[in-house]
């Protein structure tokens, strides 16, 4: 039985044997946003494994419609805090939506970039995330025009899933070892700046080189201070060998991450991941197991994959409770809720056999589906509940 509470948006049985044998596509909410006066569910809607587009459903009149033009490519959507604009990455490019200007924009850095990853907003104006440069994962910001600043990088590790809370950044960092790769969770306090850059000062955030100090405008004495405490990183979990991947910080004090085991081994049907807790009691900062939950190997490798990856399988946060979707042996997956207050799990259930990405709004779970063929508003109307 499924609980009365919740309000299931998305529903569909899928099997191991369609995901091999079916063309799939999946449709799956991302977030909760005010778009044109209503509030609505951005979902992706991955119609191949190249193919995507970005749809809003209407929460009051359970309509749905495209955000974006067919041209984009959208994934890792991320909005900024005041909600009027979002990032997306499309096809290796960083783009930029209004719902005022209702247009999208790329964004043009000014530096050579690959592989950009987790795009965040640190403020209404500047991202940061996570690329490679120089051989290396660095966490670089960027402002509307493209201008870049270094906040971390390394010759000897890479940065990755960057997370601001406040003034301080969470990173987890993977050092290069002779046998292997090492494990850190670190902090560093990060202030987005206003300042825009020159040839003079191309690297507010890491090494200072020739600037010249007449420029008041690029960098006065306030902006050296926050360059000198954001070269201090700060340790607050160390792993070994031990992967920790999808850092996900609710709080400075309280945050979430992954571990799984790499590389992924593909002939087998499931993947386990767990999701641990890590929080600060006092002065230190401990860690524990929270769950494990497994996830179709087909849904993350193959022809039938997920474009975003593991990114949509991943637990989501609602006030003090963890929700998530984890696959039994025949594949099938169905919902879950961890309660971290008691430690207990509660199963929720799915209407059918497979459900995915759960999103919790106002007392209502949104989830993903998997879709043999084209989705259409019959089919939307059929299956809300």
């Amino acid at each position: 039985m499924i609980n009365n509470q919740f309000a299931f948006l998305f529903f569909i049985a899928l099997s191991c044997a369609s995901l091999e044998l079916c063309a799939i596509s999946y449709l799956y909410p991302v977030a909760v946003c005010d778009a044109f006066g209503e509030k609505q569910i951005c979902c992706i809607y991955q119609k191949s494994l190249h193919n995507l587009e970005l749809w809003l459903y209407n929460i009051r009149t359970q309509q749905i419609e495209k955000a974006l033009w067919s041209v984009y490519n959208p994934a890792n959507v991320q909005f900024c805090s005041d909600g009027t604009r979002f990032s997306f990455i499309d096809n290796g490019r960083v783009r930029v939506y209004s719902f005022l200007k209702r247009s999208a924009r790329s964004l043009e850095f000014t530096e050579p970039l690959h592989d950009v990853t987790f795009v965040e907003w640190a403020d209404n104006n500047h991202c940061y995330f996570s690329a490679k440069q120089h051989g290396h994962y660095a966490i670089l910001q960027t402002d509307m025009d493209g201008d870049i600043a270094h906040i971390l990088s390394a010759y000897d590790a890479d940065y990755l899933y960057p997370q601001k809370v406040g003034n301080q950044l969470f990173v987890v960092k993977r050092v290069y070892l002779n046998t292997g790769y090492r494990y850190q969770i670190i902090k560093v306090a990060y202030k987005s700046t206003k300042k825009r850059k020159t040839d003079a000062a191309t690297d507010l955030f890491g090494t200072i080189g020739d600037v010249d100090l007449i420029q008041e405008d690029i960098l006065t004495d306030s902006v050296f201070e926050d360059i000198q405490d954001q070269k201090k990183e700060y340790v607050i979990l160390s792993t070994g060998t031990q992967v920790v991947a999808f850092l996900s910080m609710v709080s400075s004090a309280k945050g979430f991450f992954a571990r799984f085991k790499v590389p992924i081994d593909q002939r087998t049907n499931m993947v386990e991941l767990s999701y641990h807790g890590i929080y600060k009691n006092g002065k230190l900062w401990r860690s524990n197991k929270l769950f494990s939950f497994s996830v179709p190997t087909g849904l993350i490798s193959g022809p039938d994959r997920l474009h975003e990856s593991l990114l949509p399988l991943l637990p989501r946060y609602f006030d003090n409770l963890l929700y998530y979707a984890s696959s039994s042996s025949n594949c099938d997956m169905t919902l879950y809720q961890y309660n971290l207050s008691t430690g207990q799990i509660k199963w929720i259930g799915c209407p059918d056999s497979t459900c995915f990405a759960p999103l919790m709004h106002k007392g209502r779970l949104f989830y993903g589906i998997a879709i043999e063929g084209e989705i259409d508003q019959k089919l939307l109307d059929s299956i809300s509940l």
